[in-house]
């Protein structure tokens, strides 16, 4: 299905790049052609049909890395999960990134954590990272695997927080 589905691609790009050479072309006969081929591409396919199948092909790219971590995890029986934090500390501040992709569900400040973000990974389980010096992200923002939702002091008094439950 895959290699059916490249080849549908490569042919849609070869139309549309002959399709384009004979629009300006400045060949009457090849324009002649190229305006009859669009208008009964147009007749066919409507713009809806093609922003429809981007999308979906967009989806199915963004699902990529996910599927991978879920074959990795079926085969090895660990979750392969990002870090959360740069081990190697330079200057004042540290990055703080997301382990895996999920959803924000909360952010604030907490007595015991100060402040901290919530990230749940569906089915996979949640993360809380506190003691953070600023906040970047917002509930409820979605968030891919090592991106930057904080930072945290690393002259701060109080150690990074970080904690991933498994949920049941």
């Amino acid at each position: 299905m895959k290699e059916k589905l490249i080849k549908q691609i490569i042919m849609v790009l070869l139309l549309a790049a002959a399709l384009f050479l004979a629009d300006h072309s400045h060949i009457g006969v090849l324009e002649r052609g190229s305006a009859v081929i669009q208008s009964q591409m147009a007749a066919e396919y409507t713009w809806s049909d093609v922003k429809h199948a981007g999308q979906k092909a967009a989806a199915a790219a963004s699902a990529l890395p996910d599927k991978v971590n879920e074959t990795v995890q079926s085969v090895t029986g660990e979750p392969m999960l990002g870090d959360p934090i740069d081990e190697k500390k330079h200057g004042r501040t540290s990055s703080v990134y997301a382990v895996e992709s999920g959803e924000v569900t909360g952010t604030g400040e907490d007595e015991a954590i100060g402040k901290y973000v919530r990230i749940s990974h569906g089915k996979s389980g949640e993360s809380l990272y506190g003691n953070l010096e600023k906040v970047l992200v917002k509930s409820p923002a979605k968030v891919k695997r090592g991106q930057i939702i904080g930072t945290y002091n690393n002259s701060s008094k109080k150690d990074f927080y970080y904690s991933f439950n498994v949920d049941d």
